[in-house]
This record gives structure tokens, sequence and C-alpha cells, in this order.
């Protein structure tokens, strides 16, 4: 097995004070969590794997969705997840709360097919689990420590689709769908607030690589017995790219977040935030990807999205999906046509909805 590479339930971080005895409430419980984008990583030197850091801003997005059904199986035999992560997300809750039946059923109903390309997939699928588990047990645990519960055991799936690994976590996705709206997370992965989404949409697509990519020979996909995710791979790639290109732009970013978009955003003025966000295009990690990603392209989809009144335009997390940001959902509506004309080759599964939304729960009756 590759370095890195362990069985789910065999790694955990655990702080004592999260040991609580919990016991279920509820027969079964329903989780839909919409997908997440992530507009800014405010310090990339602070990337790393098992701690997590970065921080950022955030969002979710409905154009991407995963749901979870949790239920308790009175049989005592239930089946395991069908997904590494969640089996290992059930084995911490259990170890977290004291819990020894085996009767806890994690069904994984819909995921987001998208992986490592910006919306979050698989950090939207750890928060369902795990908040699903916390609604189900009658909430042991609080919104502040499900968010370090999860930030401290980010893992994904390895290639071979059986075991998991430490990932890089900004704790932006995490906040997005525990709290609702455009959130804000410090690089040392503390969450300052959020900003009310009001009626916000959002146009997304997904870019292909090979069209995009600057350098063709980044990342081969699945010709090695290596059982680490490529995924994992490109993130450490990106990372490398923009910390050089931080070493540049980091102190001008710094100042621009405290002098300006920090103050908009506290003071709820999303329409400031979004004005401000052209500026933080020129130097944020939107500029810092065109090192990774043809700038070219990038720029000129910038223009067009300006053109067509969105309020923001950007890229999310390491991309290469791109989203835009509107007020209203006409705006969206008459762009969305344009943008998927004018960048049919390069940008697919152009989508429109609302952005903004936390995490849903249901209880069966």
């Amino acid at each position: 097995m590759s370095e890195g590479i362990f069985d789910a339930g065999t790694n955990y971080a655990i702080r004592p004070a999260w040991r609580r005895k919990a016991t279920p409430t509820y027969s079964g419980v329903r989780i839909a969590a919409p997908g997440r984008l992530h507009m800014n990583v405010f310090d990339f030197s602070r990337m790393g794997i098992v701690y997590p850091g970065g921080g950022g801003i955030g969002f979710s997005t409905a154009t991407g969705r995963n749901e979870v059904h949790l239920s308790v199986d009175h049989s005592g035999s239930a089946a395991p997840p069908s997904t590494p992560t969640a089996r290992h997300l059930l084995k911490l809750f259990k170890e977290l709360v004291g819990y020894k039946p085996n009767d806890i059923e994690v069904g994984i109903e819909k995921r987001i097919t998208e992986a490592h390309v910006g919306y979050g997939s698989n950090v939207t699928h750890n928060t369902a689990v795990l908040w699903g588990l916390n609604v189900l047990f009658g909430t042991p645990f609080s919104v502040s420590e499900l968010f370090e519960i999860l930030t401290l055991n980010y893992v994904e799936i390895a290639k071979d689709g059986e075991h998991i690994y430490w990932g890089m976590d900004t704790g932006v996705g995490e906040a997005a769908l525990l709290h609702g709206g455009v959130v804000w997370v410090d690089p040392d992965v503390k969450y300052v607030g959020r900003c009310d989404a009001g009626n916000m949409h959002v146009i997304t697509a997904h870019g292909d690589p090979k069209r995009l990519r600057i350098d063709s020979a980044a990342i081969e996909d699945g010709s090695s017995d290596d059982t680490q995710m490529s995924g994992r791979k490109e993130e450490q790639l990106v990372a490398q790219k923009c910390l050089k290109y931080q070493q540049k732009y980091g102190a001008t970013l710094l100042s621009f977040l405290e002098r300006s978009l920090k103050p908009a955003f506290l003071s709820n003025d999303l329409s400031r935030f979004w004005d401000l966000g052209w500026k933080l295009n020129e130097f944020g990690t939107f500029k810092m990807l065109q090192v990774v990603y043809d700038p070219d392209i990038l720029l000129c989809m910038e223009k067009e999205a300006r053109e067509m009144g969105l309020s923001y335009f950007g890229l999310s997390s390491a991309g290469p999906s791109v989203f835009g940001v509107a007020t209203d959902l006409q705006t969206c509506e008459r762009a969305l046509p344009v943008l998927e004309a004018r960048f049919p080759e390069v940008f697919h599964g152009f989508r429109i909805a609302r952005a903004g939304e936390s995490i849903t729960t249901r209880i069966d009756p």
C-alpha cells in the first residue's frame, strides 16, 4: 500500500473534550447537502496534509448535490457504507459517543459526480454524513464542534476506491454548508462569519483540464499502480505553483483583505463585496491559477461574464470549474447561453441554481 493510504477507521484526530455518550434518537434522517464553491484561498502556505489551513471565502451551490439517508437497523447487522470516507466517519462518530452496536446504516443516495474540479464533492459528502449522524443521535455536538471534527479529520477516497488518505482542507466547504450564505474562514481555519446570500444565484461549469492546463504533463490519470488519488497529486502540484505566485502577491492580498474586503463582508454589504471581487481577481486565487490554466481563456471568460452583468466571476478552488454570481435569477439566465456558446470546447455542464443555502435535514416519520 502506498505511503499515506490507510484503512477506514484506523486514523483519527480526536480531542478529549469531544467524547460524550449518545444513542440514536430517531429511526432515520435524510440529509441533502449542496456543492461548494471556493472563491479564494487566503494563504496557500498554510495548506497541508493532516493539518487544515489556508482559509478563504466560499458558498454553496445547488448545481451540485449530495444526499444521504441514515437509519437504525434493528436487526443489529447493518451493512457498511458504500464509500470508505463514510465508513471512516461512522466509526469515528461511534468512537466519540461510545456507541458499540452495529445497527447504523448510511445510505449514499446521491453524489456529486464531478470530483476534484472545484465543487467540493468530497467535503460535501463528508459534511452530509457527519451532520446526519449528529442529527440521528440527537445532536450531541454543536455546529462549531462538528466544524472542528470535520476539518481535523478530512479524508479523501484513494484511487482504489477502498482506502482513504488525509486531504488538504481549508474549512471553507464545511463552513458554507453548516452556516449558509457567503462564509469567511481565516487561514488558521477559524470561522469568522457569514454574509447573507439573499436571492443569490450562480452559473457553474467545469473546464476541460487538457485544454486549459498550461503544463500538459502535470498529471497522468490511472497509468500506474499507485493507489493514491490523482486528485491529491493535483492539489499538491497546484499548491506548489501558487506558493511561488503568492510570494509576489501575498502582501498585497493580505492588505486588500483587511482594509477592503473584510470590512464589506462584516458589514453584510454583499453588493460592495462583489464589486471588490473583481479587484481581488487581479492578485487573488483567480490570478494565481493563471500559472496553471490558460490565462487568455480565463480572462476572456471573465470579461464576457462582467459584460453580461454578473456580479462576480471566478475559479473554484484549484479548478478548473468556473462560476458566475448574480443577485437574481434573470441575470444568470441571460448570461448562461452566451457563455455556453462562447466556450463550447473548453467548458461543459453549464447550470444555474440558488447559491448560499445550508445543509438541510428531514426526519423520517
